[in-house]
């Protein structure tokens, strides 16, 4: 959505009529795509349910601002007050003003309220979730049963401690979050750097047009009036009614309760054959090319191939392409320890690795102050490929040592 329906979303802007040479109607081809997505969300909220409903079979129960006793009430407010409270920033809403600049597909909270005393029709509020926020709290259990609640029922539950001065309810706090167009526009211009260039875009991105809104279906329509009016649209093709749980991306974080027999067993890598014995790897790969396939064996082997690169006195240089890295990369750590080392270190970085082009220009900022030559990539063009190639002095000749992936 942030890509591909947002340049969509340009193209019928331009015109609606079909766009050669690829002779398709952008119009057409969105209402596809919001028919088919529909259709996924219609499975997956299915699937999720059913999932919910078999964890409580087992055990697994979860609780929510209409099913909370009292014990229970009273050790969420303890972690409400010491959690969640001090880092909720909500914003009251006056007259017709935008929607406040949040973080793009974040969760928010938008609540009905009104003023204590006072004869003034109801006003609304916005809450972002704070960023890195436990979706699901561990409840203490009731005997045998594991309890857990959504982070979106505490706020439910502690609504009057959110807005003190005004009149809520557990069941006005209704989940949205927005979309923003996220291309990236990089100009033309040949007097500045491609980094640069991405620099400003990424600031760009940051207010780019919204294209997409969901919110929990049971929202009133007057309170999702509230959202239109500030998104400044009309259009209600870019809203679509969701589950009263979004972002459920954030399963992932899902305790397991100590249930390992509810869990997918990790997989160990496999040890390659090769690479068992201790020992320099430039003497192992002499010996045979060695193959790896990811994830069944370790990347570690990869990392140590560089760490041992880093330090052996007879390698002369190391390029390498990257595209995406961790923020805490063990390659652009022994990348900066090579460099340090003495080793001359060419960097071919994909600037335009979609969404982490922020992170990209950080790593290559940090290669940059150790020592390490950084090629930015070529604008337009990305660099998937995984290459590495290590020159070793060996006796009177300079041997190669080349990994592709």
């Amino acid at each position: 959505y942030r890509v591909r329906v947002a340049t969509l979303r340009r193209a019928i802007g331009i015109s609606k009529k079909p766009i050669d040479p690829m002779d398709f109607n952008p119009d057409e081809t969105l209402r596809e795509i919001q028919q088919v997505v529909h259709l996924q969300e219609e499975i997956f909220q299915k699937t999720f349910l059913e999932n919910l409903a078999e964890l409580s079979s087992k055990g697994i129960k979860q609780i929510n601002e209409k099913t909370v006793t009292v014990d229970q009430k009273k050790f969420l407010a303890e972690y409400f007050r010491k959690e969640l409270k001090p880092w909720l920033v909500p914003v009251i809403l006056h007259g017709k003003t935008p929607l406040p600049q949040f973080t793009d597909n974040r969760l928010n909270f938008i609540a009905e309220i009104k003023a204590k005393n006072q004869s003034h029709p109801n006003q609304y509020a916005i809450i972002e979730l704070p960023e890195k926020t436990k979706r699901f709290i561990q409840v203490p259990a009731t005997g045998r049963i594991k309890n857990y609640i959504f982070c979106d029922d505490i706020l439910r539950i502690f609504a009057e401690e959110i807005f003190p001065s005004f009149v809520t309810t557990k069941t006005s706090l209704y989940a949205f979050k927005t979309i923003r167009d996220a291309e990236l526009d990089i100009d033309d211009d040949l007097s500045k750097s491609i980094v640069e260039k991405m620099s400003r875009s990424l600031n760009q991105r940051k207010r780019g047009q919204y294209v997409r809104t969901i919110h929990d279906r049971e929202m009133p329509p007057i309170v999702l009036e509230q959202i239109m009016r500030r998104l400044r649209t009309k259009d209600t093709a870019n809203i679509t009614a969701g589950s009263r749980y979004l972002q459920l991306r954030d399963l992932m974080q899902f305790p397991d309760f100590e249930k390992k027999e509810l869990c997918f067993q990790p997989i160990k890598p496999i040890v390659h054959q090769q690479l068992q014995t201790v020992g320099s790897i430039f003497e192992k790969i002499k010996k045979k090319d060695i193959l790896l396939h990811f994830p069944y064996h370790s990347f570690d082997n990869i990392i140590d191939f560089l760490r041992e690169c880093a330090i052996d006195p007879e390698v002369r240089t190391i390029r390498i392409t990257l595209y995406r890295v961790a923020r805490n990369s063990g390659v652009i750590s022994a990348l900066i320890n090579a460099a340090r080392n003495g080793k001359r270190v060419l960097a071919v970085v994909g600037l335009q690795a979609r969404f982490d082009e922020e992170n990209n220009i950080a790593v290559s900022r940090a290669l940059q102050e150790a020592g390490v030559r950084i090629i930015p990539g070529v604008q337009g063009l990305k660099v998937h490929c995984k290459l590495i190639q290590v020159s070793r002095k060996e006796g009177a000749k300079t041997v190669r040592y080349v990994h592709i992936g």
